[in-house]
């Protein structure tokens, strides 16, 4: 099984102005009981932290749904000094059960065997109860996941080098939204319209994390949650739909400097109109930028089943 690097940890993620909020992540190891394994909470907030996730899993099936994340919210105090107001915050956690490997020798050759015993761990993730965190439940699944080969394989856990990627969860889950404004300005226009046409976005970049951020914009302003039920209204055939765009993806260059250039730059009125709503607003608040991303999707959405509505309507009349 390959042995894949933890991702970029916050100190090797540049940094544009962006708001920030108080957020903490903690790390444990579920058998009987919860082990901490690291986190940067103080220790009577941790304390507090692990006595509210062991009621929690007790009273819940949340360890019978792994690598499905869930929100709450709870309370942190100063329990010995009453006159400092506690912290209200949201919680992301997510159960993570690995397979184990260990090393057999077959035949002269070390060997990878699969062992009958997994691992549970329980990655937690908080952030000030006034963000919509839910708003991030794609981007952090995404992130808790790339835990999930590293737990697997490694026998002694490097704790130090989990707690440098954990710590660094708000500057990718969250801030890539104000690195792709700040970078692309009144171009994220053309993010949206690739989005609305469900468009492929080919990056040719030798820099990871402008890659990476692009393409978390990109599909956070994506339709397909949307309208792939039958709630929407609307249904696409993927496999036809997907062959058609292939064949014609939006292409953008990005040199080392981080100068980009788009090889067409095919818009519309509509989505340059919500790019503008961003670049008016506070472009420093993921959570401003997120709100409008949100209500792009979903007036889209709108519109595709009142024009859907309508060609159907003329349709009857003409029968």
């Amino acid at each position: 099984m390959a042995n894949e690097s933890i991702p970029k940890t916050r100190n090797e993620i540049s940094s544009e102005k962006c708001k920030e909020y108080v957020h903490f992540f903690a790390l444990y190891e579920h058998r009987n009981s919860l082990t901490l394994l690291c986190s940067d909470l103080n220790k009577k907030n941790q304390s507090q932290l692990t006595n509210f996730l062991t009621k929690r899993i007790i009273s819940t099936t949340l360890m019978s749904r792994p690598n499905e994340g869930s929100f709450c919210t709870l309370e942190l105090c100063d329990e010995e000094n009453k006159d400092v107001q506690s912290q209200s915050l949201i919680c992301f956690h997510m159960p993570i059960i690995t397979t184990n490997y260990e090393i057999k020798a077959a035949d002269g050759d070390d060997q990878e065997v699969e062992t009958d015993e997994n691992k549970e761990f329980f990655v937690c993730l908080l952030i000030s109860s006034e963000v919509n965190l839910e708003f991030f439940r794609p981007e952090l699944q995404e992130f808790c996941s790339h835990l999930t080969s590293q737990l697997t394989s490694q026998m002694d856990y490097d704790k130090d080098q989990f707690g440098s990627y954990l710590s660094g969860w708000y500057q990718v889950s969250v801030q890539y939204l104000c690195r792709c404004v700040s970078h692309m300005g009144s171009d994220i226009s053309l993010l949206f319209h690739s989005a609305s046409m469900n468009r492929f976005l080919e990056i040719n970049s030798e820099n990871d994390q402008v890659k990476s951020d692009l393409l978390r914009f990109l599909h956070s302003c994506g339709l397909s949650e949307l309208i792939s039920g039958t709630t929407s209204g609307v249904r696409t055939n993927d496999n036809e739909m997907s062959k058609n765009l292939k064949k014609n993806p939006l292409k953008l260059i990005v040199n080392k400097d981080k100068a980009y250039t788009f090889v067409d730059k095919e818009c519309d009125a509509y989505c340059e109109d919500w790019a503008k709503a961003i670049l008016d607003g506070d472009k420093s608040d993921p959570m401003f930028i997120k709100s409008v991303i949100e209500n792009f999707k979903l007036t889209t959405v709108q519109s595709m089943n009142t024009f859907k509505q309508i060609g159907r309507a003329s349709c009857r009349e003409r029968v």
